[in-house]
């Protein structure tokens, strides 16, 4: 499968974690490099989510984020990246701007808010 992301064609493959070994560290990736964004083949287990199917579109939409933020460069300009998100009016920078029920996002300095 193929997607347009601001006018660069990037490939999305759905692979095993034998196909591509990056997915032994994660659920999906992508490489600008060679405009590829890879999803991983997820099996049932009793320790997986319940619908696999969703958590593929949502993996494969937040590998899609991150090459929109690659092409757009905002992915290597320092701060844009926060910037953008705090813009589109979901997310906040600091804790003293946000409810106390705002719900931190991991890895970040960005709170969900609503």
């Amino acid at each position: 499968m193929r997607v347009n992301i601001l006018g660069t064609k990037y490939r999305i493959i759905i692979a095993t974690n034998e196909e591509k070994p990056k997915l032994n560290e994660c659920d999906g990736y992508m490489d600008p490099t060679i405009k590829e964004i890879v999803v991983g083949k997820f099996e049932e287990c009793p320790m997986s989510v319940e619908d696999l199917q969703t958590h593929t579109k949502n993996v494969m939409r937040h590998e899609i984020t991150h090459a929109f933020l690659h092409e757009s460069g905002l992915w290597t300009n320092s701060g844009n990246v926060e910037n953008w998100g705090a813009f589109r009016g979901n997310y906040r920078l600091d804790r003293s701007s946000v409810p106390k029920d705002a719900e931190s996002i991991p890895g970040s300095k960005m709170y969900l808010v609503g």
